[in-house]
């Protein structure tokens, strides 16, 4: 991450947090005048926990460095649990009614996200989240929610390609909510059209601890690619499993969008190709990218996954929205929002205007044959688009979007 050019005014903030902060519920306290609220609705428990601490963590660290002051203000974080879409839309709903917050940052699943924006709506609340659900900046988008990650479409445009050098037999198991329906669709429809087979196609619940049987059916039908959108702790209950069947150097393992954290909790019997919006060791970072690396881990005693690195970024276009609308007002931080710009290197990093979706470019890695050091288990393979020109291509054109924003 880099400098924040939004006018007369220029803040650049990199890292720092200590890891006992996460450990509050309220983090950030006022020291005098009123103080400004930023809600935070990641998972503390469950499959997605550790994904939640460390998004917590780098959108902390952020404000930490940004002085935890904006307009002048002293601002706070108060972090609740996103446990399922649910409780965690009940919990913005304290954040909003309860805590009066300015803006939310949040949403880790698909159908968590959709639950919040649909809420950030009706409550015209501002709210950036991490999911990766097509339809948030597709049919259910809205004014009030801009989305960091990728959607499933760009995440594959970046990666199909290099599947297919493997081979056009694919083998399918995605998990049975939202983000896999979401994968699968648009790989199959690249898939399609490259002349490939599906020789193979399973769901799973969330939270599956024994992946035995499908493994025997992926052996049967003898896929050149194993495509998967699992993530949390069950991708490498996964990976552990294949290795244990004897099929970790047999047909890869592929997910389109992974954290680090994914890849270490499997270990040695970790394999395959993936993709990632942000990997900390990719040659093409930037200065600042590199800094924030290196903070993050002097503060958390591991590097930072692509997740604590989209929330840094979710809170440094909110903090620079903030300061640009110079409010609190909400329609005026939506319209801040959507002129922000980070210059990171050759590649800005804004939300696109007319669907809230955030422009960053992709990379795609593997899995080392041999490593020690199981956050070093990933090398970068490529990068997707290869400038900032192909940005529009990578992640779709308005045209063929089912995306109408609205009004404020």
């Amino acid at each position: 991450m880099a400098q924040v050019n939004h006018g007369p005014g220029r803040r650049q903030v990199v890292a720092g947090l200590a890891a006992a902060a996460l450990l509050r519920p309220a983090i950030g306290r006022a020291q005098g005048g009123e103080a400004i609220r930023i809600g935070l609705v990641y998972p503390k428990q469950g499959t997605f926990a550790d994904l939640g601490a460390g998004a917590a963590a780098g959108a902390q660290l952020i404000l930490e460095q940004a002085g935890a002051r904006v307009l002048g203000r002293p601002v706070q974080t108060i972090w609740l649990d996103d446990p399922n879409p649910q409780s965690a839309q009940q919990n913005m709903q304290k954040l909003i009614e309860e805590e009066k917050v300015t803006a939310v940052l949040g949403g880790a699943s698909g159908a968590t996200a959709l639950a919040l924006s649909a809420l950030a709506k009706r409550a015209k609340m501002p709210f950036i989240t991490l999911s990766g659900a097509t339809t948030l900046t597709g049919k259910d988008c809205n004014r009030y929610t801009f989305r960091c990650n990728a959607p499933a479409p760009v995440a594959v445009r970046a990666i199909a390609p290099v599947l297919l050098e493997r081979g056009k037999r694919w083998y399918f198991l995605m998990p049975d909510y939202a983000f896999g329906q979401d994968v699968y669709a648009a790989y199959k429809a690249f898939l399609d059209a490259a002349g490939g087979q599906q020789v193979g196609y399973d769901k799973t619940p969330l939270g599956t601890s024994d992946f035995s049987g499908f493994i025997l059916k992926i052996r049967q039908a003898r896929p050149d690619v194993v495509v998967t959108a699992l993530s949390g702790n069950d991708l490498p209950l996964l990976l552990k499993q294949y290795a244990d069947f004897g099929m970790k150097d047999g047909a890869p393992i592929s997910s389109p969008i992974i954290t680090d954290t994914d890849i270490v909790n499997a270990g040695q019997q970790a394999s395959g190709i993936y993709g990632k919006v942000w990997h900390y060791e990719d040659p093409k970072n930037s200065e600042a990218d590199n800094a924030f690396t290196k903070a993050y881990v002097a503060k958390m005693g591991r590097p930072p996954h692509a997740n604590s690195f989209l929330a840094a970024v979710s809170m440094r276009l909110m903090l620079a929205g903030i300061e640009k609308a110079g409010s609190t007002q909400a329609d005026a931080i939506v319209r801040a929002l959507e002129g922000v710009r980070i210059e990171d290197g050759d590649f800005p990093i804004f939300f696109r205007e007319w669907d809230h979706q955030l422009m960053h470019r992709a990379v795609v890695l593997k899995v080392r044959p041999q490593y020690t050091d199981p956050w070093k288990a990933l090398e970068v393979i490529k990068s997707a688009p290869d400038a900032p020109a192909g940005l529009d291509a990578l992640y779709g054109q308005r045209a063929d979007s089912a995306c109408a924003i609205g009004d404020l």
